[in-house]
């Protein structure tokens, strides 16, 4: 499918969906149901993948990033309960 319909769908302009593409813009999470749908991927891969790069493009060079992810997990388990 065209970049150009692909965001027209998404609502966006070809530009910015192009920058997305290339990593240099995020896409909003709103987003990720409707790109989940035009590309055929599940949802839940597409989420995983897309919260790993925001993960790895703002925090991979904390000396201290996997502790930070497991205490981000143990208070989302808290949150859970």
């Amino acid at each position: 499918m065209p970049l150009r319909k692909v965001a027209e769908i998404l609502n966006v302009d070809p530009s910015t969906l192009s920058k997305a593409e290339r990593g240099d813009r995020p896409i909003s999470v709103g987003q990720l149901v409707q790109l989940s749908k035009i590309l055929k991927v599940d949802l839940k891969e597409l989420q995983v993948r897309y919260i790993a790069d925001r993960i790895l493009k703002n925090f991979s060079d904390l000396e201290f990033l996997l502790e930070g992810l497991e205490e981000a997990k143990i208070q989302l388990s808290k949150e859970k309960n």
